[in-house]
């Protein structure tokens, strides 16, 4: 949705410069016409001007508009991740409760055998059995339907706020009924068919002759399923606390630059901003509140300038780099808290003008064992020599390497730095904007802090670490709560047992530990299945992040803590429950 739009014949020397690559390029193909073959004829083109070798390798990309937000030019995914993650988690959670339902239904079948065995016997088929059981299942999963819309859109607010995505959808809109469509008959086949079968087939004597109503294979499937349960709830809180140590670490490492109390204005728009700056920055220095001024041509979290027309003595012919840009004054090292790894800055003399400072990406990318006073070569630039070399420091977002970057002294002024005093952010900006109205009242003081840059910067991981803790909760939640209900149907079909250990002296503790055993011993198993399956696809999760923690032993301590202590409490309520019943009560109940 822009505001204004200008002719790109307004930006001389651009539009022939086959050396730039600040700008996007669209072109609409001919009908039948290969986009292979538009790349293919575009990379010889730009060897040709270049004088390249045909067999350098270097080519063009085509990325079909509808791609560029879910793929990379090369096909890679970039946004289809997310979509694909997120998927897999619905499905897991979806599961989670559809494994949910059936351990509930068949858990509960004591509390039925009886009533399906009399329907047997009084004429009833197994056909209208098994509609009835499927009729509930049906209707039930319809009075879910109803509530999961008043909580999405209940939810919506919450939703948009965390994703930074609005939520245009409706009751009746077709995405939504397709997806439930979808959803009714998924659970339906998972959650539905199989209670329904399960207690329209069993036998009149066959039913009356079992004192739970259960076989053995049916407690063994329940068994199963409780460890597929926990195994995608336990892979959900592991994925919870390593992508929460993930971003722990993005929002922690030292990025190579200081970037407390320090804010950002762009001025590249504003043409009267270089004729008052020297006034402009010698006025706000003399503020006490004020401690620290500088300009470059890009906001140094996102330097996108980038050319591959460099070169330098003895570089060989097959080797050309493409390195990053940045116009700088002599106080932007300085404000930035950007160290030197060797040489010297700029002198504050004339002879700045042909010095380079290169990082150490750059020089080690351009093969210099010593790279100060190596003659540089940009053709756009007059030719200098590398007085310096910087420390790398991170320019774009850490899932890239740190790339080669070169800077040298210009007049191409983009942004404005501004540091403040410590604990005086209020009165720096009031007295910034006081001095930026003397001398421009037609260019508005709007600025950024730099910590607001950056946690913009890593928004997108910040809305993956908060949608996977709510999802994990979620499921932990959904897991817990089926948990409960099977430990419920364990203690009612243990009550005269419980009654008589009690009276034979059995103490609290040792029947909590009875009711208890099993699932603990059926969470554990879920987690030796979750661990290494989890690891593996969050060590591939990770592969997005140049810079990235190790996932460790003690992460997944922390999620086997998380898991068995939920694990307890829903286990310990229920047992202690029973545990504390009166015997005498317990041995009468029928």
């Amino acid at each position: 949705q822009f505001k204004a739009l200008i002719s790109f014949e307004q930006s001389p020397g651009r539009k022939d410069n086959w050396r730039q690559w600040s700008n996007f390029c669209y072109l609409k193909l001919r009908p039948n016409t290969g986009p292979d073959n538009v790349a293919e004829r575009l990379t010889e083109e730009y060897k040709k001007r270049m004088n390249m070798d045909a067999s350098a390798d270097i080519s063009y990309l085509m990325q079909p508009l509808s791609r560029m937000h879910l793929y990379a030019p090369d096909g890679s995914e970039t946004g289809m991740k997310n979509v694909r993650l997120f998927t897999i988690v619905a499905v897991a959670l979806l599961l989670v409760a559809c494994i949910n339902y059936v351990n509930l239904v068949t858990a509960r079948m004591r509390k039925r055998v009886k009533e399906i065995g009399l329907r047997k016997i009084v004429g009833a088929g197994k056909s209208r059995l098994f509609f009835q059981i499927m009729g509930e299942s049906v209707l039930l999963f319809f009075f879910s339907v109803g509530l999961s819309l008043v909580l999405l859109f209940a939810a919506a607010p919450y939703f948009e706020s965390v994703t930074g995505r609005q939520l245009n959808i409706g009751f009746f809109d077709t995405r939504l009924l397709s997806f439930y469509a979808i959803l009714f008959s998924a659970v339906i086949l998972l959650a539905g068919i199989y209670p329904a079968v399960l207690l329209s087939l069993r036998k009149p004597l066959e039913i009356f002759g079992s004192a739970s109503g259960e076989r053995k294979g049916q407690l063994s499937l329940r068994r199963v399923l409780v460890v597929l349960q926990f195994s995608c709830s336990a892979a959900l809180i592991a994925a919870t606390v390593v992508v929460g140590a993930q971003q722990r670490y993005m929002r922690t490492t030292n990025p190579g630059y200081d970037r407390e109390n320090i804010l950002t204005i762009d001025v590249m728009s504003n043409r009267n901003f270089g004729k008052f700056y020297e006034a402009f920055r010698t006025e706000l220095l003399q503020q006490p509140e004020i401690s620290g001024v500088a300009v470059a041509t890009e906001n140094v979290m996102d330097v996108q300038n980038r050319t591959n027309s460099i070169d330098w003595p003895g570089r060989p012919d097959d080797v050309q780099i493409t390195v990053a840009t940045l116009f700088v004054d002599r106080n932007f090292l300085p404000l930035l808290d950007i160290s030197l790894a060797e040489g010297v800055g700029f002198s504050e003399t004339p002879a700045d003008s042909s010095y380079y400072l290169v990082n150490e990406t750059a020089a080690k990318q351009m093969g210099l064992a010593d790279p100060l006073n190596t003659t540089l070569n940009i053709s756009w630039l007059s030719k200098g020599r590398i007085v310096g070399v910087v420390k790398d420091f991170h320019f774009r977002h850490m899932r890239e390497p740190i790339g080669p970057v070169v800077m040298f002294l210009g007049n191409r002024i983009g942004t404005l730095y501004i540091k403040t005093a410590a604990g005086k952010t209020g009165e720096a900006l009031a007295v910034a904007e006081r001095i930026w109205k003397k001398y421009d009242t037609a260019y508005p003081f709007k600025y950024t802090f730099m910590d607001d840059t950056f946690a913009a910067l890593y928004a997108e991981d910040t809305r993956t670490d908060k949608l996977f803790n709510a999802f994990a909760v979620i499921a932990v939640l959904i897991s817990c709560l089926g948990l409960f209900g099977l430990v419920t149907y364990a203690a009612e079909t243990k009550t005269k047992e419980i009654g008589i250990r009690k009276v034979l002296g059995a103490s609290v503790p040792n029947i909590v530990r009875m009711l208890s055993k099993e699932f603990l011993v059926l969470v554990g198993i879920a987690m030796l299945i979750a661990f290494p399956l989890s690891y593996w696809w969050l060590d591939n999760m990770l592969q997005d992040y140049a810079y990235r923690i190790s996932i460790s032993w003690q992460l997944f301590a922390v999620t086997a803590l998380i898991t068995v202590t939920l694990t307890i409490l829903t286990v310990s309520f229920k047992a202690l429950k029973a545990a504390t019943a009166n015997p005498v009560k317990s041995l009468k109940t029928e």
